[in-house]
This record gives structure tokens, sequence and C-alpha cells, in this order.
């Protein structure tokens, strides 16, 4: 290998990812990579990865049962996008994908999502980055008639889901797909049982509450 030839390779990083020639980091997951000027400008949890591709296994059905009943595929909106890996994803790996909005609050995050859409050759008009409060994001999609709203809403917050639940619901189209991502362990096993009443069981006694009813429908 020459000289150049070495300095063209990217350096390995180990767990925290590619060094690439031009100096920004890069992790890959699926058919995207993602690129940070530096590891903490948006929140990037590779522990996550099954999850995400369990989403991207989901999101795949769905799209399919949706085209084959109305002809149409799929709006998708990822309210905390962070990165854009998810998001990213989606444009790239499930088919029949109109559009994915990517929202986050952080301008730094929205400039990151850009940069990594781009990067991942994700046309534009697939795939829209948008700086907003989650919550007011799907809020704005109420007013909307049922069949107009979000047919996915992907909620996968840095905490508590619970927050964001509300609009969620009043996002999502009818028969739509609400996916969310609660990963506080620690609070949901017990070791602290007063955050676990006040912050965690109202979002399971949703869920339980939603999956009788569609149940005993």
């Amino acid at each position: 290998m020459t000289t150049d030839q070495a300095e063209a390779e990217p350096k390995q990083m180990s767990a925290e990812g590619t060094m690439t020639s031009d100096g920004l980091l890069s992790f890959t997951e699926g058919s995207a990579t993602i690129l940070f000027k530096e590891r903490n400008e948006a929140f990037y949890n590779p522990v996550q990865e099954f999850n995400r591709d369990l989403s991207v296994s989901n999101l795949t059905l769905f799209a399919a049962e949706k085209k084959a009943a109305t002809g149409k595929g799929i709006k998708i909106l990822e309210a905390l996008a962070a990165t854009g890996l998810r998001s990213i994803r989606y444009a790239k790996e499930v088919p029949d994908v109109e559009q994915v909005i990517a929202n986050d609050i952080s301008s730094i995050a929205v400039e990151n999502i850009r940069r990594n859409a781009e990067y991942n050759k994700v046309p534009a008009g697939l795939l829209v980055a948008k700086q907003g409060d989650a919550a007011m994001a799907m809020y704005e999609a109420r007013a909307l008639p049922l069949n107009e709203k979000y047919d996915v809403v992907d909620l996968d917050p840095y905490g508590s889901p619970m927050d964001f639940l509300d609009g969620a619901v009043q996002a999502v189209s009818e028969g739509g797909l609400l996916a969310v991502t609660a990963t506080d362990m620690a609070v949901l096993c017990g070791p602290h049982s007063d955050v676990c009443y006040t912050s965690k069981f109202p979002f399971l006694l949703f869920f339980l509450i939603s999956f009788f009813s569609i149940q005993f429908e």
C-alpha cells in the first residue's frame, strides 16, 4: 500500500466509529452512513441499532400492506430525529415511502441531518429536515383530515416519551402506526420506583389500555 493510499483509507476508531480522510467521524448502520464534525454534536446511540432494524422491518410490512390496499405509499414523521439516521434508513431501506419528515429542535442537529441525507444521496423531496419543537410538529397535523395525517409517527426521545404521546396520537392517520421507544430500563426495572410511578407508569398504562382496546374491539 502506498502512502497516498494509506492516507485515503479511513482510520479506525474502534467503538467510536471511523475517522474519514477529511476529519469527520463516520458511523455506518444498515445502508446508511452518518457523519459528525464532533462526536457530541447530535445524539447517537449505537446500542439501539437492533431497535432501528426492527423499525425498518415493521415499516416495510406496514408500507406494503398500505400499498396493496390503497395504492399509495406512506408518509413518516420522526419527531426527534437527532442525527437523522433512523429517517435516512427509512428513506433508503423501506419501499413505498413517499416522504420522511426528520424534525429536531436543535439547529445543529438539523444541519447534521441535511449533511447526512446529502452524503447518503437521499433525494431532497424524499427526506425533509425540519427544525421545530417535537410536540408542536405533531400538533400542527391535528387539524388535517385523518387521511392526510402521518401514516407513521416515530418517537425515540431522550427520556420518557410520555410528554409526546398526546401530540403523537393526534398526528397519526386513521389506521396509522405509532412507533415509540423507551430506553430507560433502570426506571422501568424498579431501582427508581418513584420516577417509575410518576413518569413511566402512565406511559405503560396508556399502552396496556390501547392493547386491550384493540384486542376486544
